[in-house]
Formats: structure tokens, C-alpha cells, sequence
């Protein structure tokens, strides 16, 4: 059964053409954000979604009832851990699944982060130059999607690179 952040639960296993859908689970604080996840997995032809979650506290437990085989995951969630952490916790609890980190923050440590917990690839939301679908095909096939550098993201009449680390955690 699909687990959703709103409670609903479905069952949608399934296959196409006879071969086994790989199972994706959500992860964003952002329901928008979430939604359009959603649509990225329905739209591609090798996936299901087994579940959508705002808390990445949640994760190991989804994980385990549905064997999924590929997370999305924000970095900042609702719930006591970030998506870094969950990550962490996912890669060490079942080492083959593969994870995407997102974010629409330009922390530059997170990408490193993301690598010290596993992660197998990491998408910014609003900026990276490939589509989501392209890096979850690439890291299902086993490639690993990393941006050379945070982005430069425009913050009112400042940008991110003139920020200090702290003033962008401020924000």
C-alpha cells in the first residue's frame, strides 16, 4: 500500500509490459515541491510511487513495508531529522536502495553531506541543468549525478555567492 503525507494510503503495485516497476518514495517538506515529485515518477515509464512523505523520520519504516528502490529526498524536512540524516540512515539500513538528494537551497555543504551519507546523486530543484527523470535514470542505471558547485541563486538584490554560510542558514 502507498503511503501519502496527507495519511491516504493505495495499493499500486504494478507492472508495465511485464516487467517490475521500480518503487520511489517522496521525501519534501513543501507540498508543491512534493506534488511535482509525484508527477515526475508518474509520467516515467519504469516508475511507481509507493509513498509521499513531508517527514523524512518516516522513511526507514515506508522502506521497509514497500522495498523501495529509489528515494527522493529534500534536504530540509518536517520532523526531527534533516534529509541528509535520513539518508544516512537509509544508505546504512539498506545499502542497495538508491537515494537523490534535492534541495532549492544553495548550501554548498550539503552536496558534501549528501556524499559522506551516501547519497548516490544530488538535484537542485530550481537550477540543475538536467531534468529530475534524467537523474533518476541515470542513478538507477548505476551513474551518480553531482553539480560541480552550488548555484548562484538571486536573494532579493543580493545573490547567494555574496552571502556568508551562516546568512544563507539564516535564510
Amino acid at each position: 500500500a502507498a503511503i501519502f503525507a496527507d495519511g491516504y494510503s493505495a495499493n499500486r503495485h504494478r507492472k508495465r509490459g511485464g516487467a517490475e516497476m521500480i518503487k520511489v518514495l517522496v521525501i519534501d517538506d513543501q507540498r508543491i515541491a512534493r506534488e511535482y515529485m509525484e508527477n515526475v515518477v508518474h509520467s516515467g515509464k519504469d516508475y511507481e510511487l509507493v509513498g509521499s512523505l513531508s517527514q523524512a523520520d518516516l522513511a526507514a519504516t515506508v522502506c521497509r513495508r514497500n522495498a523501495v528502490d529509489l528515494v527522493l529526498m529534500d534536504v530540509c524536512t518536517h520532523g526531527t531529522k534533516d534529509g541528509i540524516a535520513a539518508a544516512a540512515e537509509l544508505h546504512r539500513l539498506f545499502p542497495k536502495m538508491k537515494i537523490i538528494v534535492v534541495t532549492s537551497m544553495p548550501e554548498e555543504s550539503f552536496i558534501k553531506r549528501a556524499k559522506e551519507a551516501g547519497a548516490d546523486s544530488f538535484w537542485h530543484k530550481e537550477v540543475s541543468p538536467e531534468e529530475l527523470i534524467t537523474v533518476m535514470d541515470a542513478t538507477m542505471q548505476g551513474r551518480h549525478i553531482w553539480p560541480g558547485e552550488s548555484p548562484t541563486v538571486k536573494l532579493g538584490i543580493s545573490n547567494s555567492k555574496e552571502l556568508t554560510d551562516a546568512q544563507i542558514k539564516v535564510l
